[in-house]
């Protein structure tokens, strides 16, 4: 009994302690620091950072604020071409091909979003310019000598023995003297030349050239260039060419208190179907947030008068394109076509 207790107290003894180092180790792991707590200490750089992480893991509104919260302090802006030029430089002291593999490993590697966010933060950042700099920085690369192993000695050939002459024995018979040559054959009569005959001696023989045979064409070497593939936006000029004709008949004319309810439903249409917020809200213009992200949707409306009392109101659908780019095309035909029937069901 006195054994259990004692065991079942040091038990619980360890186990107070691991919480008590888990708690001790948990106070001592250091929180990253908000923007606002750099920005108010002067470390722009943590505050760059923070921004860069809240846009990377945030939504779209959470990017276009983090955006904004950056570009309201030069400081910060300042910061995005430095920061970039430090991340780029070591991955080109790491890289081991050419200028156009760095490009690629920079803006379709790792630092994809960073190089992104520099840009959108800072216009005046030339990511180009930036990797032929760090590429120009690069501590050049001695390659090792290869060893290359001695090669083995050819031991030298073995002095060549000098014939052994065989012993004459004395009673051996002397050699009989060498036996003369027969008479030589006589040499055979030449046979008489045949003399041609008088008809063939008349009449000449042709001379017959021989016959060139055709050899055929030698094949052309491929040629090393490629057609280069359509853009995307040469390839669909049938449908930038309908956005255009959308966007002129989405135009909207009103008079009079028909145009204050059709003004208020454009704005409602603008909130209900733009992925921006409202920038602006005025009698003659309604203006959202430039768009940030790829494939985001912003609008702009303007009231315009005319003759007779009459105003136009007119929509402008902006998209933000990439690589995709009849995505926006596509994007701007339905709005554009769903705006004045909106205003029509809001104004009847």
């Amino acid at each position: 009994m006195f054994v259990s207790r004692t065991l079942r107290g040091a038990i619980i003894a360890v186990a107070l302690a691991a919480v008590a180092a888990l708690s001790i180790g948990g106070c001592a792991t250091p929180r990253q620091r908000d923007w606002r707590e750099a920005l108010k200490a002067g470390d722009y750089a943590a505050a760059y950072s923070d921004l860069f992480e809240t846009w990377r893991m945030g939504t779209p509104d959470v990017k276009s604020e983090a955006l904004r919260y950056a570009w309201r302090d030069p400081n910060i802006v300042a910061v995005a071409r430095k920061d970039l030029a430090e991340r780029i430089q070591p991955v080109a002291d790491a890289h081991a091909g050419d200028l156009a593999s760095l490009a690629k490993a920079v803006k379709d590697g790792p630092l994809e979003d960073r190089v992104e966010f520099a840009k959108l933060v800072d216009r005046r950042v030339d990511v180009d310019a930036e990797i032929r700099a760090a590429y120009g920085k690069r501590a050049p690369k001695v390659a090792s000598p290869v060893a290359v192993p001695a090669p083995a000695a050819i031991p030298p050939a073995p002095p060549a023995a000098a014939p052994v002459a065989p012993a004459l024995s004395a009673a051996a018979p002397p050699s009989p003297p060498p036996a003369a040559p027969p008479p030589a054959a006589p040499p055979p009569a030449a046979a008489p030349a045949p003399v041609p005959s008088a008809a063939k001696a008349a009449s000449p023989v042709a001379a017959t050239a021989p016959v060139a045979t055709a050899t055929p064409p030698a094949p052309k070497p491929p040629t090393a260039t490629l057609e280069k593939a359509p853009s995307p936006a040469a390839a669909t000029p049938g449908l930038l060419a309908r956005v255009e004709e959308a966007r002129k008949r989405s135009a909207w004319r009103c008079a009079a208190a028909r145009c204050d309810k059709a003004w208020a439903a454009a704005e409602s249409f603008v909130a209900a179907n733009s992925d921006m917020r409202i920038k602006s809200a005025t009698s003659t213009l309604i203006d959202t947030y430039p768009p940030i992200v790829i494939g985001e949707i912003g609008m702009k409306v303007e009231k315009t008068p005319i003759a007779g009392g009459e105003a136009q109101i007119q929509i402008t659908v902006i998209c933000r394109a990439g690589r995709l780019a009849q995505t926006c095309p596509t994007a701007q035909l339905r709005l554009y076509d769903a705006f004045p029937e909106y205003l029509k069901s809001a104004t009847p």
